[in-house]
């Protein structure tokens, strides 16, 4: 447990409270969805309130899907919930102020647990535990748990497996000593038959037609490669190419991005430890408007656009600022040229 965080009183601060929406950030992913799911687990158990697991976005990801569906994560859509029933809101894996979730802003913040960076509100949480410094959403959740004596069950314990394998690339990326250790625990609990369906779920032929897609318009130029998308059938897609895009030998940096509802959503992955991805990608999108968040390798943002036109062109000017952040002067070359 974090000696800034006191599990206890935090549990002794929402003594009455009967009924609780616990949300993760929109277009959630298996990090987001697994401490989600605990947190529901925790509330019940030591509360005996009522909780409902909402989001908005799309679960696009065919893994991701499969993780819910396999798991039977009960979920609801926010705008399809009457929230003047609830006396409170549980924000996992984001913050009020991060600007990539869509929780009612009637309802007052109760807890907010979380691993990316402090950001700046107004608010005060009650329930306040941010650990930006290593660990996974998950594997603070399951500390919960865990200081608790709540028993794991199989399919909670593989949604959190899930969350960790998916978080660190099977621990060898900015995985701490904590998630090795959740690793080791859920490793023990979780159903692998049910684990193996979600890492390798069947694919529509959608899929390999976004793929074929991203690798025709990918560009490297040194050692980075961008692909915009253009419009997206699920806006984490652009996660999705990122993660099989960097991972060509002699690439160090990755942007993806596409246009979905309304707003050009980018991912930023790099293979340097020191690349400090989060910190940049928060500054690009602060230049363009919008907003992102991440860690030292892994981000992801979105920026306000009012058409394909202007998607376009801020991308442009997202893949020259970068370019520009990077020093790099390399002529732009086809990831995959024609023969």
């Amino acid at each position: 447990m974090s000696t800034r965080f006191d599990l206890d009183e935090a549990l002794k601060g929402l003594q009455g409270v009967r009924d609780l929406l616990v949300c993760p950030h929109d277009d959630p992913d298996p990090d987001a969805l697994a401490s989600a799911w605990g947190m529901e687990l925790l509330l019940r158990h030591e509360l005996g309130c009522d909780t409902t697991l909402a989001f908005n976005g799309i679960i696009g990801r065919a893994e991701n899907q499969a993780m819910v569906r396999e798991l039977g994560i009960r979920l609801r859509r926010i705008e399809n919930l009457d929230v003047s029933g609830f006396d409170g809101l549980v924000l996992v894996d984001t913050q009020p102020a991060a600007g990539n979730h869509s929780a009612p802003p009637g309802l007052p913040v109760l807890a907010c647990i979380d691993h990316h960076p402090l950001l700046p509100d107004e608010r005060m949480v009650p329930w306040l535990d941010i650990r930006p410094d290593g660990e996974c959403t998950s594997t603070i959740v399951l500390s919960y748990l865990n200081r608790r004596g709540i028993p794991l069950e199989p399919p909670l314990a593989t949604a959190i497996l899930y969350a960790l394998k998916t978080d660190t690339r099977d621990l060898s990326r900015e995985a701490s000593t904590r998630d090795l250790e959740a690793w080791r625990q859920v490793s023990e609990v979780a159903d692998r038959r049910v684990l193996g369906a979600i890492v390798h779920p069947r694919l529509g032929a959608r899929y390999f037609i976004e793929l074929r897609r991203a690798l025709d318009v990918a560009t490297v130029r040194g050692p980075a490669v961008e692909a915009f998308l253009g419009e997206l059938t699920y806006p984490d897609l652009v996660a999705e190419i990122a993660d099989l895009l960097i991972r060509r030998k002699d690439l160090t940096w990755c942007l993806c991005g596409g246009l979905f509802d309304g707003a050009l959503r980018f991912s930023l992955r790099t293979e340097d430890p020191d690349g400090r991805a989060g910190e940049r990608a928060r500054e690009l999108a602060w230049r363009f408007g919008g907003s992102a968040g991440g860690h030292g390798m892994i981000a992801g943002g979105r920026l306000p656009v009012e058409d394909p036109d202007q998607a376009r062109q801020t991308w442009d000017g997202l893949i020259e600022a970068l370019v520009s952040e990077l020093r790099i002067d390399d002529d732009a070359v086809a990831l995959c040229p024609a023969d």
